[in-house]
């Protein structure tokens, strides 16, 4: 594999729901390191493109490459190295936030995983509460939690919709942190904001979803 190969490479997406297409052909480049942001109205499918490229959602059509490689369906090998963070924070209401990391960790095979755990808990504010079950927080709580699981085992590829949501001044001041980290450990992250001060912050460029196709500039 070439050092220019891309870490993600996506070509031809196509996907519609029932007789509505919402992709029709999208296709990005992710650079190894870089981020990116995803802007675009609503309901116009960044959501589903993430979806796609988790292997959360199949495409109708298009293809996914993995640094150079095809990525079919749920490749374990590659699956492991993305991480996914959709609209909802997706923890179980009864299990402890230590019970999720600690689960994440399982899935993930790692070994000597406590200490970044509590790192982690300890920068989001949540080591008080990481025993209490996740029903008992606060919307807020659970998006720093979700975080916090997402960035335990150190995944190649962040994909995030919209991470800032529901987060206080405290919250956000934990992403950014969290960003910070990203650079210099060479985490490559796309990311799906409405808000053009979060992508001119974080992003190293900013692309654009409309009528089913990434676009290099909004529309005019």
């Amino acid at each position: 594999m070439s050092a220019d190969t891309p870490l993600m490479e996506v070509q031809g997406l196509v996907k519609s729901y029932g007789f509505r297409p919402i992709l029709r052909g999208a296709a990005l480049t992710l650079h190894m390191g870089e981020c990116v942001a995803l802007r675009g109205e609503n309901g116009v499918g960044k959501s589903t493109l993430l979806r796609i490229l988790a292997g959360l959602s199949p495409a109708d059509a298009g293809s996914v490459l993995w640094r150079g490689r095809k990525l079919e369906g749920r490749d374990r090998s590659v699956r492991s190295q993305i991480g996914y963070l959709g609209h909802e924070p997706a923890l179980h209401g009864t299990l402890s936030l230590m019970q999720h990391l600690q689960f994440a960790a399982q899935v993930h095979g790692l070994i000597e995983w406590d200490d970044r755990a509590r790192g982690l808990l300890r920068s989001a504010g949540l080591s008080a509460a990481s025993s209490r079950p996740v029903r008992e927080f606060s919307r807020g709580m659970q998006q720093r939690g979700a975080l916090c699981r997402l960035w335990l085992p150190d995944p190649r590829l962040l994909l995030l919709d919209e991470p800032s949501s529901h987060l206080d001044a405290k919250g956000l001041s934990f992403l950014d942190s969290l960003l910070a980290q990203r650079r210099t450990a060479d985490q490559t992250l796309l990311l799906v904001t409405h808000r053009p001060e979060l992508a001119a912050r974080w992003a190293d460029r900013t692309l654009y979803l409309r009528q089913g196709m990434v676009h290099q500039s909004e529309a005019r």
